[in-house]
Order: structure tokens, then sequence, then C-alpha cells
């Protein structure tokens, strides 16, 4: 049973960290010509093509993590209908000299298997374009961080690597033997060179009880920014990384009271939400109370389509997404192998993720706890109930809300 003094701290703790969140990324919007290049155009020009582009280069890996999506079905590990590397720099041309995309994430798979990986992104750079590298980590020697750090821009381009545990055991439990010193010698390897990086950790019941200390770690590191993930069960055979509600609540009170003492690196906590003190009545009351101390309103009508369409993700065998959040068959908007672009991209309208999400639709609208939670992810309404207008899946609250509404 959790505490009413502990949720009330840990529901400061959490609303502080999300203000910084807000007050950080006002910053750095505040610093991209992106942003100012988006508000220099005319309203009917917005989003009508995606600016932002998620490139899955493959979906080889070099390891058989734990807690992946893929670790139920083995097959999924299949590198045979990728594109080549000549069918990657014509899609580069395409969506960079064409539809004019001013980002581009590179990901898998591990991206590192591709032993065209450098040559492709130095196709990239040379079209002066900010990038962000998804990767393990596991294949980047000093010689290849080297050759990274001709490659990116440490101002605006950023290699991210995934660790998933403050020390050996944990980390090593979830990715396998042998890889929590390799890399963590990357890491040394790319800050050596000067090449900005990103640790991404998802939080499971084995790695939990001691995440606290990878603040020191990454503090130790001089790694720029943390990303401290929840974890999304996939198969019955992944339950025992889940952590249990009042695990989840205590084990974040204590990483985000330490996050406190390291200010100098960005972290983004978002194992914890809004929904999970919804599953408390004190906790719906801390919010009630908050939303009402605060006089904050129902937000007035807008676009809820938390991507805005400006973002497109294509997978190695061509699929393309609106929203990497969901990449199942309801989903796809087409194939490039199948399909030109432009002809997928008028199939917009047909598809889950282009309909109508607003405070009209959302059958939300009446919620007493919608003005501090702005309705949620419409990817995690889709998967669970079928329709983008419903609250997300991790709202405990909504079915109730539902019987109070429609009886």
């Amino acid at each position: 049973m959790i505490d009413k003094d502990f949720l009330c701290k840990l529901f400061e703790l959490y609303l502080n960290h999300e203000e910084i969140l807000r007050r950080n990324s006002n910053k750095v919007k505040s610093l991209l010509c992106y942003h100012k290049y988006k508000k220099s155009l005319p309203p009917e020009y917005i989003f009508s093509f995606p600016n932002q582009l998620i490139l899955k280069l493959t979906e080889a890996c070099n390891l058989r993590c734990k807690h992946c999506f893929y670790a139920e079905n083995p097959n999924y590990y299949n590198k045979k209908s990728e594109f080549s590397t000549s069918e990657i720099k014509k899609l580069i041309d395409f969506f960079v000299d064409e539809i004019n995309v001013l980002f581009i994430t590179l990901t898998g798979g591990e991206v590192f298997v591709r032993d065209d990986f450098l040559e492709i992104l130095e196709y990239i750079k040379r079209k002066f374009l900010p990038v962000t590298i998804q990767t393990n980590g596991l294949l980047i020697d000093e010689k290849k961080a080297f050759i990274l750090s001709q490659l990116l821009n440490p101002k605006t381009d950023y290699v991210q690597i995934s660790l998933d545990g403050a020390d050996k055991n944990s980390h090593e439990a979830i990715r396998g033997t042998g890889t929590f010193e390799k890399t963590i010698n990357t890491i040394r390897h790319l800050k050596k060179c000067n090449i900005r990086v990103q640790i991404n950790t998802t939080l499971t019941s084995v790695n939990a009880p001691k995440m606290e200390h990878i603040f020191e770690l990454c503090d130790n590191l001089n790694v720029n920014m943390l990303s401290i993930s929840k974890f999304e069960l996939c198969s019955e055979q992944q339950r025992y990384l889940k952590l249990s509600a009042d695990k989840l609540m205590e084990y974040s009170s204590v990483i985000l009271a330490k996050s406190r003492n390291f200010r100098n690196i960005r972290m983004n906590y978002k194992p914890l939400s809004i929904y999970d003190f919804l599953q408390y009545t004190e906790g719906r009351t801390l919010i009630e109370n908050y939303i009402q101390k605060n006089n904050l309103k129902k937000m007035q009508n807008k676009c809820l389509i938390c991507h805005h369409h400006d973002k497109i993700t294509i997978s190695s065998e061509g699929n393309i997404f609106f929203c990497s959040m969901d990449e199942s068959e309801n989903a796809i908007l087409g194939n490039l192998r199948k399909q030109g672009f432009y002809d997928i991209w008028e199939n917009r309208f047909n598809t889950p993720y282009f309909q109508t999400r607003d405070m009209t639709t959302t059958k939300c609208k009446n919620c007493k706890y919608i003005p501090i939670c702005n309705t949620g992810c419409m990817a995690s309404a889709y998967k669970k109930y079928g329709d983008i207008n419903c609250a997300p899946a991790e709202c405990s609250y909504f079915e109730e809300y539902i019987k109070e509404q429609y009886g």
C-alpha cells in the first residue's frame, strides 16, 4: 500500500521534472532554425509533407536483448528484405532534395551491422542535415569513433547508446555477457572524439534497484543526455521484467530525487506518468487539487494529433508509418517497393492516424483530469481500443469514466 505522504512527495518530484523538461524543450526549440522555418510557412503548407524522417536501415542485430519487442520471434531479426546502399541513397536524395526533410534518425535493428553504414552516414552529411544515430554501441571501436567525429556535427548531431543498467550485472542480464564493458568503452571513445552522447535505458525489474547509480556513471562518462524509458510488455515470457505499480512508484521516487543532484545531465524520465497516480485514491485527489489550485482549464479546441503528421518512419522493408509507436499492419500507409511516395502520402487520409482527433472528437473531452493529461498517446489508445480518440492504454481511469458518462 502506498503511503499518502510518500505519494505527495513523489507527485511534487514528478511535476518538477515535467516543468524542467518543458523549459528545456522551449529553450532548445528557440535555438533551432527549424522552428523558425516552420513559423515562416503559410498555414496551408505546414505539415503538408513530413519534415522528420526515421529510417530503419536494418532489422538485423548483433544482440538478442531480453526486453526487445522481437524477442518472442527470432525470425524478425532478418536482413533479407532491407534496402541496398544505392536504394538508400536514392531515398535520401528524394526525401532531402524533393520533400525537404530537416532531420533524420538512423536506427535498426543495429545500424552498424551494415558494412555500408558509414558510407550512408557520409552521404547524408553531405546534405548538411542534423542526424541522430541509435545504436547499442558494441560495434564502434576507437577507429570508427574517430571517423564518426569527422562526419558528425558536435552541435546538432548525437549518438544514442543503449545502456540497460548502472552496473555490469543488471545490464548484462538484459543484453548478454561481456556487453557492459564494451558499451562503456564505446561511450568513452565517442566522448574523447567530442561526439554528443545520449544514453537510453529501459527501466525493468532487473535494473530498477540500482538505477539511481546511473547518474554517477553518466557524470563520470561526461554523457550529455539520459533518457530512461518505460518497459513495454511484448510477450508473456517478458512479464518478469515488468515492475508492479507500487515498485514503479518506489523506484521513481528514488531516481527523480537523485536526478536533482545532476542538473548538468539533461534527463528525460519516461516510466512514470500522470496515469500512474490515477491508480490511487490519494493520487487522484492530488491531481484534482493541483488542477484547482493552478486554475487549469480544458484546452481550447485544437488538433490533438501528437506528431502533427510531420514525421514518418520507413522500415527496412519499405513500409511507411506515421508513428514509430505503432508499426502494426493496420498502421501502414504503404510500401515504397510497391508504390511511389506521393501515392502513399495521398493514402494517409485512409489511415487511422490521419483521422480527426481534437476536443470535439476525443472521448475524454469531459474528463476532469484532461487539463493535466491532454489526452495522452494516440498510438497507445489505438492499439488497445482500435480508436485514436480513446484514452491511452495506461489510463486506469478511462473505463470508469466511460461508465460514468455513458452508463
